[in-house]
């Protein structure tokens, strides 16, 4: 009796498609590991640590850069005469433009830890959900 109901169990075990499981587990454990867990660590400010201070050190260069060129546009100014004029509107338009740099650099700094929420908590669930509909209608 008891070698019939192993017996049964060995061809159960037999007949188990890893791979069937395989379709149906892993979207549901990627979807869910990178819902509530990576999604959690990877939006908080700490993780992005190193990158935001880099992004600090640029953000003091270009402001110092657009301070320097804002102050020596000035100074070419006051010159007498219109011979650094050309000069100073130069400096003055290079102002402008670190602080379209700076700018990019405020964006670079939050887009960094949207990214990675919008990632892993809105699209790497939705194309696990994708992954699961195609096996369930069988999309070619």
């Amino acid at each position: 009796m008891l070698k019939l109901e192993i017996e049964k169990g060995i061809d159960i075990m037999k007949s188990f498609d890893y791979k069937t499981i395989l379709k149906w587990i892993l979207p549901i454990l990627i979807c869910l590991s990178s819902f509530c867990m990576v999604a959690q660590k990877t939006s908080t400010p700490k993780f992005h640590e190193q990158s935001i201070q880099y992004l600090d050190e640029k953000r003091n260069t270009v402001m110092t850069l657009a301070a320097s060129s804002a102050a020596i546009s000035t100074a070419i100014t006051i010159l007498p005469g219109d011979t650094g004029t050309p000069i100073a509107n130069g400096l003055a338009d290079l102002s402008s433009k670190f602080l379209l740099v700076l700018g990019a650099i405020y964006l670079e700094k939050y887009a960094l830890t949207l990214t990675c929420m919008v990632t892993f908590k809105y699209i790497i669930p939705i194309i696990c959900l994708a992954w699961l509909a195609n096996n369930v209608i069988k999309w070619d």
